[in-house]
């Protein structure tokens, strides 16, 4: 049998091992999750459905032998530019925000929804981890059947939703402990995070 395990159990364990390793990784949604988590406790809910709705489809197409299409360098390259654009935007939009209040403005210009799916469809770092160590995974899940399949992506996305709805309640939570200089801190650091990948995946896109 192709994949990374022969025994169901073992995979599983593995997929959430796997699955929580790059959801935790620091990159523009995590980031986003935070920001949104200011605004809403229930930020971080949402941001994972916009996640998903990327992210199905996209383990689908998996399934029917796509993965080599996702890491062609012109797919690659344009979603790796216009991807940087938006969070260039994005991360703009925070930073210059970050000494308002909660009441006074939105940090992004965007739905927590919106933010998940665009942190994920405009991430070409997202395209070439399903085509490379995601690819393994939808391929052993599919050696097991279809039953294991569906597990597999509710337990995969099930990860990603427990750690964004943890982290924005927890943010949403206590945020109002936080002094106004704490508050822009946070609000900048996310900003320039999200404005650093932004570059990043501009730069990598053109070298």
């Amino acid at each position: 049998m192709d994949g990374i395990s022969t025994n169901v159990y073992v995979f599983f364990f593995l997929v959430g091992v796997i699955s929580l390793t790059g959801v935790l990784m620091p990159g523009p949604a995590l980031a986003s999750v935070v920001a949104k988590g200011y605004e809403s406790r229930n930020a971080g809910i949402f941001i994972a459905i916009g996640h998903g709705l990327i992210e199905v489809p996209l383990i689908i197409l998996i399934c029917f032998g796509f993965e080599t299409v996702l890491v062609q360098d012109p797919i690659i390259r344009t979603i790796g530019i216009v991807g940087g654009v938006v969070l260039l935007h994005m991360g703009y939009t925070m930073f210059r925000r970050r000494k308002e209040s909660g009441d006074e403005a939105a940090f992004l210009p965007y739905s927590p929804l919106s933010v998940g799916v665009l942190t994920s469809a405009l991430n070409p770092g997202f395209f070439i981890w399903w085509a490379t160590v995601g690819a393994v995974l939808v391929l052993t899940a599919m050696n097991f059947g279809p039953l294991v399949m569906v597990l597999f992506i509710v337990v995969h996305w099930s990860c990603d939703l427990v750690v964004y709805h943890t982290l924005a309640s927890t943010v949403h939570e206590k945020h109002h402990l936080w002094s106004e200089g704490t508050h822009g801190k946070v609000l900048g650091i996310c900003g320039g995070l999200t404005m650093v990948f932004g570059f990043w995946f501009i730069l990598s896109s053109l070298i």
